[in-house]
């Protein structure tokens, strides 16, 4: 993945059809047919052994914007910049929709404002995560997905507010799974 195009690709094309499968009606029909592996009632994976226990969370990390330190050379010449990640410049204020600073501070949080409210490790009961880049604590802004919900409906809407803009630094997806065959 080399920008966020291909992050909304994978997650629309691939990775939703893959964790919520669209179901079967005619369960004859989903073991006749050998090149579509789709399970009945999105209860398992593809590979009809695995079931996620719990929703699916798509976590963001930002950075705060104008962290970066410019050249003198280049100063007159640059509008904005964004460092790289570091925690003491990580974003952590609340917004509306579009990355809008919000009017509303300690408003509940609901579906469709989560993925602009910041939520700490504590409120999202999260863990770091270290990647090959840098290590990002349990925070950020979220998208959470379940079965039976409209999740290609909830991905568009946030695709088309800039959801992943340039203050991005990390996208972390997280679920718990279970299988039953495995020891």
């Amino acid at each position: 993945i080399q920008s966020s195009q291909d992050i909304w690709l994978w997650l629309e094309e691939f990775f939703l059809v893959q964790v919520y499968p669209v179901p079967w009606y005619n369960l004859s029909d989903a073991y006749a047919n050998k090149n579509k592996k789709d399970f009945p009632g999105k209860l398992f994976l593809n590979d009809l052994t695995s079931k996620i226990v719990n929703g699916i969370r798509i976590r963001q990390i930002r950075v705060k914007p104008n962290t970066c330190i410019k050249a003198n050379s280049v100063a007159d010449f640059t509008i904005d910049c964004l460092s790289p990640y570091k925690t003491s410049l990580e974003e952590t204020r609340d917004f509306d929709l579009n990355w809008t600073i919000s009017k509303h501070y300690n408003s509940p949080i609901y579906p469709s404002t989560m993925p602009w409210r910041y939520q700490t490790w504590q409120e999202l009961d999260g863990y770091p995560y270290t990647a090959n880049l840098d290590t990002y604590y349990g925070g950020g802004y979220v998208i959470e997905i379940y079965p039976k919900w409209k999740n290609k409906d909830i991905l568009e809407q946030v695709k088309k507010s800039r959801w992943i803009d340039r203050q991005t630094r990390a996208v972390i997806i997280e679920f718990t799974l279970f299988n039953g065959s495995g020891s």
